[in-house]
């Protein structure tokens, strides 16, 4: 992740944060491997005990949240917002046709990407709210509201085991409440992430950067940690997103 400052001569200068880029890497190449598993699992009915159990589930959500949290945080680096909306939307839109040709038993709606769209365009709209808060109360407000609606897509406000309300049904009966957090009962998608909760983790991430970009001790860390093979998958995540699935599905038609 770059971002840009000034020398005494007002001259700009270009700033990478090394280490982020390693983490967003590891992150997408974690990605990449629960899903090739998730089609062996579910399109090739491949036995992977560890898969389908609670392993497997803190494998992905381990994951989506590390994903999302250094989105909120890569919105400070953006420097053609509007234009990153768009192509993370476009994006989206195409997963959801090519799904819908490939796989029409489970085509994805409201995927990372759409969700990543939606989120930066939802972001430009309120930076001169969020330029107003405070970053500490901020992030613990958007931490806060994550965990209350973490479990909204089931009908419930809570986190895991942690009931705290049940919703009424009637929030759950429009066809497009889906993006916002309420599916129907109906509703099917092969990656799903909602603007609630999981705007509220992207937030807490964007104040997260808020709070350590004046301590320089981090932000030093944070440059340290050039590994070239990382690096430029962490530069260039979506491109490597968008072609990974598509490479798994013919690799498993060729060995299956």
């Amino acid at each position: 992740m770059k971002s840009s400052t000034k020398s005494n001569t007002s001259t700009p200068i270009s700033i990478r944060y090394h280490f982020l880029d390693v983490i967003r890497a590891i992150t997408l190449i974690n990605m990449i491997a629960y899903h090739a598993l998730y089609d062996l699992v579910y399109l090739y009915h491949i036995s992977i005990p560890f898969y389908t159990g609670k392993a497997g589930y803190l494998w992905q959500q381990s994951i989506c949240w590390t994903f999302i949290f250094l989105s909120g945080i890569s919105f400070h680096f953006g420097r053609h917002p509007i234009k990153r909306a768009c192509v993370l939307t476009l994006s989206g839109m195409v997963i959801t046709l090519i799904t819908l040709f490939f796989m029409p038993e489970l085509p994805v709606y409201m995927g990372i990407l759409s969700f990543m769209g939606m989120a930066w365009f939802i972001m430009i709209l309120v930076q001169p709210l969020l330029k107003k808060l405070d970053p500490f109360h901020g992030f613990l407000l958007s931490s806060v509201l994550f965990i209350v609606f973490r479990d909204i897509n089931q009908g419930i406000l809570g986190f895991e085991s942690i009931h705290i309300l049940t919703l009424p049904d009637w929030l759950y009966k429009s066809h497009i409440g889906f993006i916002f957090g309420f599916p129907t009962d109906s509703f099917i998608s092969g990656d799903y992430f909602s603007l609630i909760p999981w705007i509220f983790l992207y937030l807490s991430g964007y104040f997260f950067w808020k709070l350590i970009q004046k301590k320089e001790a981090v932000l030093t860390f944070l440059q340290k940690g050039n590994i070239p093979f990382f690096n430029q998958i962490g530069k260039h995540t979506l491109p490597v997103y968008l072609i990974h699935q598509p490479l798994l599905l013919l690799l498993f038609e060729f060995l299956f």
